[in-house]
């Protein structure tokens, strides 16, 4: 997916000349991959997960032998040792199908975090499911856990209005919404989703 982000060659700039990757919720390494694929040096990539996949890329990908870019162990809701030493050191935070895992205030405290590993110029990029119908992108209503909602461009701007004003820090978020097939997805796919769910593709970036 990331090569897919439109400031990708910015992002692939960044690395290049000394910048610091970080991938939340990197899975097996796929997007990790793709930036090593792109010549970006492995000591500037790393990523976070709850769970360890990276066996699972190794077979997927019969690497092991030359893909070292470093795993570590977290929950981005419950930082650790190992994730708070990145803190203050991230170029560009990949996060994508990540925040829209949770209901408004959790999405608040995860971005929060994610704000934790900026400093002023990071980017945080990705894709998550958003949506074109206002009335599901009411995140206000006390039925938002048995409902699922989905974040508009413009419900995502008011995030990090949010999440700014608690961390003390300034972000602009650009987003957009996408259709699943301009990226892959077969549109039985996602029908479960409703007509209105889109891909909501995000670049949002910390002004101070």
């Amino acid at each position: 997916m990331i090569r897919h982000v439109p400031v990708y060659p910015a992002i692939l700039a960044c690395v290049n000349s000394g910048g610091t990757f970080l991938d939340v919720g990197c899975y097996c390494g796929t997007d990790l991959r793709s930036l090593v694929l792109d010549g970006c040096p492995q000591d500037n990539l790393y990523g976070i997960d709850l769970v360890n996949h990276w066996d699972l890329g190794f077979s997927l990908f019969q690497d092991q032998e030359k893909f070292h870019v470093r795993f570590i162990g977290g929950d981005i809701l419950q930082p650790n040792a190992e994730t708070n030493a990145l803190n203050g050191k991230i170029d560009v935070i990949g996060a994508t199908h990540l925040l829209h895992n949770w209901d408004w205030k959790t999405q608040v405290r995860a971005c929060c975090n994610l704000s934790g590993f900026s400093k002023p110029g990071t980017m945080i990029v990705g894709f998550q499911v958003g949506t074109s119908d206002d009335k599901r992108a009411a995140w206000d209503e006390e039925d938002q856990e048995k409902v699922l909602k989905m974040h508009t461009p413009e419900t995502f701007e008011t995030l990090w209005k949010e999440v700014g004003a608690v961390t003390g820090t300034q972000w602009k978020s650009e987003a957009t919404l996408r259709e699943w097939e301009e990226l892959g997805y077969l549109k039985q796919e996602t029908t479960y989703l409703g007509e209105s769910a889109k891909l909501l593709q995000f670049v949002v970036t910390r002004v101070s």
